[in-house]
């Protein structure tokens, strides 16, 4: 609580505050003794224009609840104030005034009300304040204008920075579909290799892979590329053979082991050591030999693998594809590989 005394030797006048909670909103009330009564304001700022509150209270108004019947209005005073130190005030706004209630800590008395009526204001002061309003308005409408502004020089950056961002992954997307990334280890990585691989496949589409055999990674037997590679299409074979030459063939058709002869018009085979492709040279004949107990067969064998296991492989140079051996080894012989893989490919 806080008090503040009049120096004027001709008039006794004291001022205190209280303070109380009205909806979590602390309220503070000016309590002023002059001419012998208790004047009680207080302004409550919960609309654009503050609205006052007040009360004048003489000693007999107050003396009426008789818990104050020997008290001056001094004491009086210093009574409610100290009396509202340990009991908070309640606050009540009831039929547009504005009710203090201040407990008393008797069994008898057990609080005091003061009833506070809205205090009028003359035309002049209204005035001032929807001026004062306006003006503070005015000011905040400037600098909002001038946020808005701001906000708007950063949203155009930001919008501009998106699309640039936007451009350049489009940029990167399409630049990917120009690509075939394979996890090769015939490869390692040569993407100029996997590119000429993609041109094959399909130069103007995105084609991506996904490895389901490596021989020295899965094993070296039949059963292990059927078990691995049956049943998937498109499909591509791998092969580096012992001296290192790099070729392959691709197909729509599925490998199995059905003992059947398939055909696929759009299969192919290729040599990465040579930089050729080579199409079937009749269409109506058989692309692919499905040994139920060998491995993979290019028509005529081109490519098979139908000697013991993976590891071997030939390229006759004779077949529905070829006038040369995909190998620098004798056409039609059987030469050890060191690596074999196979890709299911996905065109898009």
């Amino acid at each position: 609580m806080d008090e503040a005394e009049t120096a004027n030797p001709n008039e006794y006048q004291i001022e205190k505050t209280i303070e109380a909670l009205l909806n979590n909103t602390k309220i503070i009330f000016q309590i002023k003794l002059k001419d012998n009564s208790l004047t009680i304001s207080t302004e409550i700022k919960d609309s654009l224009i503050p609205r006052i509150y007040q009360g004048i209270f003489s000693q007999k108004d107050i003396q009426e609840n008789k818990y104050f019947l020997n008290y001056d209005t001094k004491e009086i005073l210093e009574e409610l104030i100290s009396k509202s130190q340990y009991i908070p005030p309640t606050v009540l706004l009831e039929n547009n005034a504005l009710i203090l209630k201040i407990g008393l800590g008797s069994v008898k008395f057990k609080e005091i009300e003061f009833i506070l009526k809205p205090k009028s204001k003359n035309t002049e002061d209204k005035f001032k304040e929807l001026y004062d309003i306006a003006k503070e308005l005015k000011k905040e409408n400037v600098d909002l204008k001038k946020e808005i502004n701001n906000l708007k020089a950063q949203l155009s950056k930001l919008t501009k920075e998106l699309i640039d961002f936007k451009n350049k992954i489009e940029e990167k997307e399409k630049e990917k579909e120009k690509y075939l990334y394979m996890d090769s280890n015939i490869l390692k990585g040569e993407q100029e290799k996997m590119n000429s691989i993609k041109e094959f496949i399909s130069p103007n589409k995105k084609v991506s892979s996904e490895l389901k055999y490596r021989m020295t990674r899965d094993g070296v037997g039949f059963d292990v590329f059927h078990r691995l590679c049956d049943n998937i299409s498109p499909n591509l074979l791998l092969i580096k053979d012992n001296n290192g030459d790099i070729f392959g063939g691709f197909t729509k058709a599925c490998w199995d082991r059905s003992g059947s002869q398939k055909n696929d018009t759009e299969s192919f085979l290729f040599s990465l050591s040579k930089k050729r492709k080579y199409y079937q040279k009749h269409q109506d004949y058989k692309t692919i030999f499905c040994y139920s107990d060998k491995g993979p067969w290019f028509y005529g064998g081109d490519i098979g693998f139908c000697q013991n296991d993976m590891s071997e492989c030939q390229s006759s140079g004779t077949g529905d594809y070829l006038n040369e051996s995909l190998s620098s080894n004798i056409a039609g012989n059987y030469f050890k590989v060191q690596e074999v893989e196979f890709y299911k490919i996905i065109i898009e």
